[in-house]
């Protein structure tokens, strides 16, 4: 991560709250809104879907790359995933990600 840092000047993005909101989804005492914001993402990965060729991983790391690049946390993805590479102009249309690759 550092060297990444370093080389490409971008800073890591991470979102403590989302990330800890999914992972106690399998109490079912949670609020309806959380339940909510999961049902959200894996439902625009599906839409995405018909737009991109990616496996499902992909498209969910994309989806969620969505919602952090939405609140201005992140603008591009640096990747050598050639299915990320192929679909760089759909991602960049959708999601207003650019992709960067060294390929």
């Amino acid at each position: 991560m550092g060297y990444l840092k370093s080389k490409f000047n971008i800073n890591i993005a991470s979102d403590d709250k989302l990330v800890d909101s999914l992972y106690r989804l399998v109490n079912s005492g949670l609020p309806l809104f959380t339940k909510n914001k999961v049902i959200y993402l894996f439902e625009r990965a599906r839409i995405l879907s018909h737009k991109v060729a990616l496996k499902t991983l992909d498209l969910l790391h994309l989806v969620y790359a969505g919602e952090l690049s939405r609140r201005k946390a992140i603008s591009s993805i640096i990747t050598f995933d050639k299915g990320f590479i192929n679909n760089a102009d759909v991602i960049k249309r959708n999601l207003g990600i650019e992709i960067i690759s060294r390929l």
